[in-house]
């Protein structure tokens, strides 16, 4: 493709033809989207993540189950891309869905059902519906709190999200104490002076 290649051009290409390619190892092609879709969400490309993730989650309904953790992964990981897309009524069904598979056969401790979680709560406070978003945050925070080193992304995450829901339901204390936690978390994580 020569020297002066970008990114997106490379990844535009590597999915060309991937069906055709794999189509008698679908689970192969599923891996593939997957990371192709990751990657384009990285660079800032949430449409064509979309697009991949669509395509993946499929195949890897067919050959996992609808209920597998990698499943479920994939689909927490089209609510950011949605997110991303400011595609708010699809991330919060997405996210609905994502978490009524968790829910149904994942641990409620698992890491997929609390990054669900905080999707479900996350896409609640976009929409203003803080008072349904608080006590889902609530539970992912509990959940995450028993590990927040293996669940940080989703830990940070969901500190920032119930800051906003205690904030904006005019809990006070909650919402500083919240405050507070997300601080020292991100000190924690990232150093003082990131």
């Amino acid at each position: 493709m020569g020297y002066d290649v970008k990114m997106l051009d490379v990844l535009t290409k590597a999915s060309d033809g991937l069906h055709e390619q794999f189509k008698d190892n679908p689970d192969v092609e599923a891996s593939i989207r997957s990371d192709l879709a990751s990657v384009l969400c990285q660079i800032g490309k949430p449409a064509a993540s979309i697009e991949q993730w669509k395509l993946a989650i499929p195949l890897l309904e067919a050959t996992r189950g609808k209920d597998d953790p990698v499943t479920v992964a994939a689909l927490n990981s089209l609510c950011t891309a949605y997110q991303m897309q400011t595609a708010n009524n699809e991330w919060l069904a997405t996210a609905n869905e994502s978490l009524a598979r968790a829910r149904r056969a994942l641990s409620p401790n698992q890491a997929e059902t609390i990054y669900a979680l905080n999707q479900v709560g996350g896409a609640l406070v976009t929409l203003g519906r803080h008072a349904e978003a608080a006590p889902i945050l609530r539970e992912g925070f509990a959940a995450a709190t028993l590990d927040s080193k293996a669940n940080a992304e989703a830990y940070g995450n969901i500190l920032i999200w119930l800051t906003t829901c205690e904030e904006q339901l005019g809990n006070k204390e909650a919402a500083f104490e919240m405050r507070k936690r997300t601080v020292e978390f991100n000190e924690k994580t990232y150093g003082p002076d990131h």
